[in-house]
Parts: structure tokens; C-alpha cells; sequence
């Protein structure tokens, strides 16, 4: 595995619960745990040990080749496949279409995600540099993109109703992230992904999660109504 972000520790821990006879190894270019608060980074570590996911942290990766992938220090991992879940990449799609983006190449949109050079042009998810009303900007991820999704949704349609829409609104976010089927850690965030307040864990955590696939993956899909409340649109 090379990404220890929270898909790259829900793969590690999975794969390592399926097959407790291979060995499973996390490497990240930083400390494991980063987006966590000390507590949150503290029982990911306890989780991967019981699981024998063996981590390489502070290792950046310079090649992949079919037997492993090479560090740059010039260290080799041997490995029989690699998974990539190493972070978020802004595709140059909408600079190159002559949408005016941020420094990153996110598309500038206003509260309604519309693009603000082209307003014929909505730019949801993590191609968009979504702000809330009080000037936050959403960190990239899942749930702030299906939020994000939500409100360009209602904006459209909306508009093509003759009404004004509502801007964007959300106020908190977090982290879910199971770490095997029977564990898992949620925490607590600001708009921008920095940690704060308690983090919760194990069982408790499990239950969430399955709650929120199911809505995400089934109930939105037959009632989109569901994600405008849920990004305060409704």
C-alpha cells in the first residue's frame, strides 16, 4: 500500500483482516496519522499492530515495478501487487477549458458552485474550490464533495425554476474511517480538515459507517432530497 490517508489505512486494514497469513505493508511519505489529533494518530498505530500491517513511514516512493517499488533513499519493498491510494490531484481539465482556478487548479466558484469566469459552468467535488458562506474552503474529500454535489444540484434546478438558490452551507466535518470490519475511528474536524474535539472508536464507529454507505450508496440515489437536507439545502 503507498498512501496512508484514510483510504489507504481502511484498504491496509482490510486486506490485512482478509488474509492474516500474507503481510501487509503501509508506506507514506509523512507521519502515519497526520489528519488525526494525537489520540486518533495513536489508536490507528495500535490497530495496524494488531493487525501485523507492517508501516514505513517518511518514505517517499520513486519507482513501482512488477516485484515491489523502490524508495528514494534507494531502499526496495518487495511485494507481490501494489495499491495506490497516495493523495488528491487536481485534474488540469478546467484551467485548460479556460475556467479561471485557484493556485492548486481548482475551479473558482461562487456559493452556488458555479464557475465564477463562466457561469454556464458548475464545478462540483474535488475539481472545485468550494467556500462556505463565512469564507471557509472545503478540504478535498468524500463528504465535502457529496455535500458540494448536493448544493450545485439544488442550484440548477432551482434556477432553471426561476428561483434564486441558497449558497452553500455546512458548519462541521469529520473523518470516518473503518480499520477492519469490526473497528474503526471518527474524527471530529474543521472545514479545512484540521483535527479537533474527542475522537470516537471501535464498535460505536462501525455502526456509523455502515449507516452512512447505506445512505450514501442506496437512499441518495432514490432520494436525492436526503443530500439537500444534509447540505442544508432543503
Amino acid at each position: 500500500m503507498v498512501g496512508a490517508g484514510p483510504t489507504g489505512l481502511e484498504t491496509a486494514t482490510a486486506l490485512a483482516e482478509a488474509h492474516p497469513g500474507r503481510t501487509i505493508r503501509l508506506v507514506t511519505g509523512g507521519t502515519l496519522g497526520r489528519e488525526l489529533s494525537g489520540r486518533g494518530q495513536d489508536y490507528v498505530r495500535r490497530a495496524l499492530d494488531r493487525l501485523g500491517v507492517k508501516v514505513h513511514e517518511n518514505a517517499r516512493v520513486a519507482e513501482v515495478h512488477a516485484d515491489g517499488l523502490t524508495l528514494e533513499g534507494g531502499d526496495h519493498v518487495t511485494a507481490d501487487a501494489v495499491a495506490w491510494t497516495a493523495g488528491f490531484t487536481v485534474p488540469g481539465l478546467a484551467r485548460e477549458a479556460g475556467l479561471a482556478v485557484d493556485g492548486r487548479g481548482r475551479m473558482i466558484v461562487d456559493g452556488t458552485l458555479r464557475s465564477r469566469s463562466r457561469p454556464e459552468v458548475y464545478g462540483i467535488g474535488d475539481a472545485a474550490a468550494a467556500h462556505t458562506q463565512d469564507g471557509h474552503l472545503l478540504r478535498m474529500g468524500c463528504g465535502p464533495g457529496g455535500l458540494a454535489a448536493a448544493c450545485a444540484f439544488h442550484a440548477i434546478t432551482a434556477r432553471m425554476a426561476g428561483r434564486d438558490p441558497k449558497p452553500l452551507r455546512v458548519k462541521t466535518d469529520a473523518l470516518c474511517i473503518s480499520l477492519g470490519e469490526r473497528d474503526g475511528l471518527f474524527q471530529p474536524t474543521d472545514l479545512d480538515g484540521t483535527p479537533r474535539g474527542r475522537v470516537l472508536t471501535g464498535r460505536p464507529v462501525v455502526l456509523i459507517k455502515k449507516a452512512v454507505l447505506g445512505v450514501t450508496g442506496r437512499h441518495n440515489l432514490r432520494h436525492p432530497g436526503l443530500g439537500l437536507i444534509a447540505a442544508g439545502q432543503g
